[in-house]
């Protein structure tokens, strides 16, 4: 479905960015349908970059992303447009992710422009009841702005947001790493049980070993920008034993793995 050919991104520095420094350096790699697919690194391995090309955000020095075949960089019009609703995002950083000045109602609505004005306009409030009903908020919270959730009520309207274009591919760009421990699994169950009733492919992307040992079908490493290992999680979590010892999801996997 989505398929990675080697792709090099840099990032410059300096005024005039003559100098660069090489973020992703050849990274291959496929999404394939339903299934979740975790994409491991430490730190500064290029994560969120990679994250950011999977959602169209580029375009890289060179390789390419594929969906169904055809170049994501190269899309044009209703083709760019049908690209966005099939890919969505889920953002480690709930508490910017949003407008403040939007309501949840008005945050929500808003992703539908994608479909265009006249897909926007018929969006109904009954419509965005049940989206915030289906991440377990009520209709309390449909006038509510930013600014009066916490953490974990802003992740569920990200997810309600995400899922509102039953999406082909969800992003998960560390989407727990913000909230505190005791709404972490929740939410992750949550975005699990998401990609799985609208039979989505879900990457996730942590740095949490128990995490991605818990849920995910395949891990791919991601090391100073580079792929050094993929295969199935079970497999690859167990040359990282010491590591995934210290998570706490470690101890909670069976209640968030599928």
């Amino acid at each position: 479905m989505l398929e990675v050919r080697e792709l090099v991104k840099s990032h410059g520095r300096g005024v005039f960015k003559r100098t660069a420094t090489r973020i992703l350096n050849g990274v291959s790699l496929e999404i394939q349908p339903g299934e979740v697919l975790g994409i491991i690194g430490k730190s500064g391995a290029g994560k969120s970059t990679l994250a950011h090309l999977l959602m169209g955000a580029g375009p890289p020095d060179s390789g390419t992303i594929l969906m169904d075949g055809r170049n994501i960089f190269d899309l044009k019009g209703k083709a760019k447009a049908q690209f966005k609703r099939r890919v969505q995002l889920i953002s480690q950083n709930c508490d910017t992710a949003l407008n403040p000045h939007f309501t949840m109602t008005e945050s929500i609505r808003e992703i539908f422009l994608v479909h265009g004005r006249q897909a926007y306009n018929r969006t109904t409030r009954g419509d965005i009841k049940k989206l915030l009903e289906q991440v377990g908020l009520s209709e309390a919270h449909m006038a509510r702005y930013p600014s009066g959730l916490s953490g974990g009520e802003l992740q569920r309207v990200i997810i309600a947001r995400a899922m509102a274009l039953a999406p082909d591919v969800i992003i998960a760009d560390e989407p727990t790493s913000s909230l505190d421990l005791s709404t972490q699994a929740q939410v992750m169950k949550l975005i699990l049980s998401v990609t799985s009733k609208i039979n989505a492919s879900l990457v996730l992307i942590s740095h949490d070993i128990g995490l991605v040992a818990a849920v995910c079908d395949r891990v791919a490493v991601l090391e100073n920008g580079i792929i050094t290992g993929m295969g199935p999680a079970r497999e690859m979590i167990s040359q990282n034993e010491k590591a995934s010892d210290h998570s706490f999801f470690s101890s909670i996997s069976p209640s968030i793995s599928r």
